[in-house]
């Protein structure tokens, strides 16, 4: 089902929470991240097929196991309701994830390529630099990629 958008108060709410979060000090921070998690699940239990709300989810989960899999379930129902902006900007964090985050450079090239068929439907300008970005360092990796993959946790 694509259906789930999220009406704009909530999100301004959700919003404004974010804003707090990041202005915050380094003291205040894990308690608003908490608060904007506590949110998101509200909300998520309301509009469980809201693509943007799991998306958003990823951005504040710590253990990269959840993130991951908050970005693969958003990026597949994207994909199932050819929400093609969506694709774009999640394929871009994913690749992010698996290249900066994980150091998994087969998986991420897995997803610079999704990225680079997506901006194909959807372009955005500040995607398209990231795809440049990750291509680079990509193409000055040995092939075969080294293992040096963090196990999502």
């Amino acid at each position: 089902m694509c259906i789930g958008m999220v009406p704009k108060a909530a999100w301004e709410n959700l919003q404004s929470a974010i804003e707090k979060y990041v202005d915050s000090s380094d003291e205040n921070a894990e308690i608003l991240r908490k608060i904007i998690l506590l949110k998101i699940n509200r909300l998520i239990k309301i509009y469980p097929n809201s693509i943007d709300l799991i998306a958003t989810k990823s951005d504040y989960l710590k253990k990269p196991a959840q993130r991951e899999g908050c970005l693969l379930k958003a990026y597949f129902m994207a994909e199932r309701c050819a929400d093609f902006k969506n694709m774009t900007l999640i394929s871009s964090s994913l690749a992010v994830f698996y290249v900066e985050d994980l150091n998994n450079y087969d998986e991420g090239d897995v997803w610079v390529s999704r990225l680079r068929n997506n901006l194909l439907h959807y372009f955005d300008e500040d995607e398209k630099k990231a795809l440049k970005e990750l291509e680079i360092f990509l193409s000055k990796c040995p092939k075969p990629y080294p293992v040096m993959s963090k196990r999502p946790g």
